[in-house]
């Protein structure tokens, strides 16, 4: 502690004395005597006339030369005043231009060019505070991208678009009135999969590996059209789907392939090959329900089967398909051959062989009778000619007699004549010549309701009997 000019007390222990006695004397020598009661006579403190104590408190008439180093010019008086600042000359802020200032929140800035409305069709959209916000939604398909970087909006296509009046490019398009590209996407790559009822009331187009459409080659496109929703029932209607595949016959080149098939719910029937000119000649003549009423060789194939028609009259070289020329021949083989049964394990039933310009037939029966020739019945008549027209019908014998028939002729009047021409004139002499009405047979000679004035050319009929018109018809025989 510092000189204390009171110890040691004078009523304090004698043994407490040598201590305080020992601390004044190491003060006096050490340590200086700080705490005066005045200085050159004046006390410290506030007052006027104290030497000025620095304890917060103002010291009264305290005159001091300068103030933080500074003189006193460099101060202002308490009670001077300045003018209003203007644009041009510094002053005092006005009550007004306060106010003003106090209006302005932390952070603003000078006012910009804004829109207060945004119109988006017929709606307008108003601000309904200076701080309000507009969102901005992406709608069905349509994605918003913000970019806060860069200050700036992005607004794309997402997805499938339900309707579009044009599309150069789409990848999925529920409805499109004109469309430059039908993309084909690479998916599962089945064709199986695309059933009937996938895509309803639409066509779609896909890559597919070629061993689910049964064409060639490693890869196929296929084509499903649905023209209702893929199903069926008695009540709303409906029908098949249909899935036509496009292939080749190998990898990388080959002829191309169509195949097609329908279905209907889930299930798809089985592949039918459309036949090109590629691939009409692999094909079997019965492989088709009908193979049409062009010859082939009217077609775009040379050969059908593997066959070519046979188109000459003459020096026939088979094997070759036969048909009817333009001159009304059609070409055969030496033998026809007849089955009764369908794969009958017979080489044939029955057969017509060409034999040295003739056709032989072991046997040939007629409606049950059998057919004899002139070497199994000897001395028998046949008929060598014959020849038909309207209403009439003629044939020439073996032992050179004609047969000449006539019908539907007339109508005739009672007691009238006719006169009838044979069809063939006979050239010698004529044996008979009967006649017979519609309902009745009047006679056979030249007598009365008869044939007369027998010629070789014809006769006349006379009709007499009573009964009005009638019809009739003749049997002539002679040579």
């Amino acid at each position: 502690m510092s000189y204390n000019s009171k110890l040691p007390a004078d009523d304090e222990y004698i043994a407490a004395g040598p201590a305080d006695i020992r601390e004044n004397l190491r003060a006096l020598k050490e340590d200086q005597i700080v705490n005066a009661g005045t200085l050159s006579g004046l006390p410290a403190g506030n007052a006027s006339g104290n030497i000025p104590e620095s304890n917060g408190t103002v010291n009264a008439n305290l005159n001091a030369d300068r103030l933080d180093g500074y003189d006193a010019s460099a101060f202002a008086m308490a009670n001077h005043a300045h003018s209003a600042a203007t644009t041009s000359t510094p002053g005092f802020m006005s009550a007004v231009d306060k106010t003003k200032l106090d209006g302005i929140a932390a952070g603003a800035q000078v006012n910009q060019n804004a829109f207060s409305n945004v119109l988006a069709g017929s709606t307008t959209i108003q601000a309904d505070s200076q701080t309000d916000t507009l969102e901005i939604v992406g709608g069905a398909n349509i994605s918003v991208v913000a970019d806060a970087t860069n200050d700036r909006l992005t607004f794309a296509v997402n997805g499938k678009v339900a309707s579009a009046s044009t599309a150069d490019a789409a990848t999925t398009a529920g409805t499109a009135t004109y469309a430059n590209i039908i993309n084909c996407p690479d998916g599962d790559r089945l064709a199986s999969t695309k059933l009937p009822t996938t895509t309803p009331k639409a066509v779609r187009f896909d890559f597919v590996a070629a061993s689910s459409t049964g064409t060639g080659g490693d890869y196929a496109g296929v084509m499903t059209y649905a023209p209702w929703d893929g199903t069926y029932d008695a009540y709303t209607g409906g029908d098949c789907s249909y899935q036509l595949a496009f292939g080749s016959t190998i990898q990388n080149g080959g002829a191309p392939q169509l195949r097609i098939r329908n279905g209907i719910g889930s299930s798809w029937n089985a592949w039918k090959d459309i036949i090109t000119s590629d691939t009409i000649g692999s094909q079997a003549v019965n492989y088709a329900a009908s193979a049409g009423s062009a010859p082939a060789n009217g077609g775009n194939a040379a050969t059908v089967g593997g066959y070519a028609p046979q188109n000459t009259g003459s020096g026939a070289s088979w094997p070759f398909i036969p048909f009817v020329q333009t001159s009304g021949v059609i070409e055969i083989g030496k033998y026809i051959d007849f089955h009764e049964s369908s794969n009958d394990g017979l080489d044939y039933a029955a057969r017509i062989t060409s034999v040295n310009g003739t056709l032989q037939m072991p046997d040939m029966t007629i409606s049950g009778k059998q057919v004899a020739t002139t070497d199994q019945i000897p001395q028998t008549t046949y008929i060598t000619a014959s020849g038909s027209g309207t209403n009439y019908y003629w044939r020439k014998w073996s032992n050179g007699d004609i047969e000449q028939y006539g019908w539907n002729l007339g109508p005739i009047g009672q007691d009238s004549t006719q006169h009838v021409a044979f069809p063939v004139q006979f050239q010698s002499q004529v044996f008979y010549v009967g006649v017979i009405q519609t309902s009745n047979f009047r006679g056979d000679g030249q007598g009365e309701d008869g044939a007369g004035n027998w010629s070789l050319s014809g006769f006349d009929y006379t009709h007499y009997s009573d009964g009005g018109n009638t019809h009739y018809a003749y049997h002539a025989v002679g040579r």
